[in-house]
């Protein structure tokens, strides 16, 4: 009997597996079923579709989480899929908070498409397993007070993350108020008597 096995399940999207069994040298195949050859080799096949499986990733890095109303700050994000299958047009958003403005972003590494509108830089990727890909965004503090941002990757159609629960990368942070130092010179006293 002879076993056929795809051993590349993981890159696509169905595996075939056949078997088929001959008669030995001498001896004739009477089964009429239509799976036999004339020769007498019988064979069965079966087909199963194959569920795409990519474990992605976020991490997200801020370059000052603490920075002064009109500083620039710059929150770079990572993006890794572990594996097994690679993926074509995963789907990543960053929502940078309200308290910074004049948003824009640039492409560090890999393969990524994107587009910023407003706070929300948005796009997608396409990774190879075991690869990674990451992106620049740049905002200006402009509003006091504490911040998290947080970017979130998403698998395309069709393909199941085992491990959602990393996903989401997030930096937290203040902008606070400008570090302003006063100094006041003040006239030297009058001598005594005059």
């Amino acid at each position: 009997m002879l076993l056929v096995l795809s051993p590349w399940a993981t890159a696509q999207t169905s595996v075939r597996n056949v078997a088929s069994v001959a008669p030995p040298a001498g001896f004739t195949n009477t089964n009429p079923n239509v799976s036999c050859t004339v020769a007498g080799v019988c064979s069965a096949a079966d087909t199963d579709v194959v569920t795409p499986s990519a474990d992605l990733a976020l991490s997200k890095a801020s370059s000052l989480p603490s920075v002064a109303v009109g500083q620039t700050v710059t929150f770079t994000l990572v993006i890794s899929n572990g594996g097994p299958s690679p993926v074509v047009g995963a789907s990543f958003s960053d929502v940078v908070p309200a308290n910074f403005t004049s948003v824009t972003a640039q492409v560090i590494t890999g393969s990524i498409t994107f587009g910023v509108s407003g706070n929300t830089v948005s796009g997608s990727t396409t990774l190879a397993s075991g690869a990674s890909s990451s992106i620049r965004v740049t905002a200006v503090a402009t509003g006091l007070g504490q911040y998290t941002n947080s970017a979130t990757v998403s698998p395309p159609a069709g393909t199941t993350d085992p491990v959602p629960t990393n996903n989401t990368g997030s930096q937290a942070g203040a902008v606070q108020g400008a570090d302003v130092t006063t100094t006041v010179n003040l006239p030297a006293s009058a001598p005594a008597g005059t």
